[in-house]
């Protein structure tokens, strides 16, 4: 098996070689510190080996283990917050028009690995992203960060404690 670095700018793999090879033809590619955004504010720094392996005539699976950092905001008070993420990828691609929902297209002789690891990333996250599990969040009515200061003085909040 070879091992190819991949360009962090670049999660595309050309998989022409192997659809021409036999089946069980495999590939190493190194991913290093990829950024994927999630959103506006958020985003997400991989790596790991992902085996590209031809499957079928017209088939690659794209398996892997990456390390994910992603940098998100937190639920209650909104400062950055970093999570790191244990992902194990397992994605079939097929030649265009794939024949079923769950496979990703081969287009232009190449697979693009983002799709499938922007959807493994959001699988892996908690459903509410805290920076801290007592984080006290921002004060609705004088608009402070709880978790470093407290209420303003003419804030109504502080009164019901």
């Amino acid at each position: 098996m070879e091992e190819n670095q991949l360009a962090p700018e670049n999660l595309r793999i050309p998989v022409g070689e192997l659809l021409a090879g036999e089946p069980g033809k495999s590939r190493d590619y190194q991913i290093r510190d990829t950024a994927i955004g999630l959103t506006d504010s958020a985003s997400a720094l991989v790596s790991g080996v992902v085996t590209v392996s031809r499957t079928a005539k017209d088939k690659v699976i794209a398996r892997g283990r990456l390390e994910a950092e992603a940098k998100l905001p937190c639920a209650r008070c909104l400062e950055e917050t970093t999570l790191n993420l244990h992902l194990q990828l397992e994605q079939e691609y097929q030649v265009i028009p794939p024949q079923a929902e769950e496979l990703l297209p081969i287009e232009e002789g190449q697979i693009n690995l983002l799709e499938a690891i922007y959807r493994e990333i959001w699988v892996n996250l908690p459903l509410k992203i805290l920076c801290r599990e007592d984080c006290r969040g921002i004060c609705p009515e004088c608009g402070v960060n709880l978790n470093k200061e407290e209420h303003k003085k003419e804030c109504k909040q502080d009164e019901s404690g």
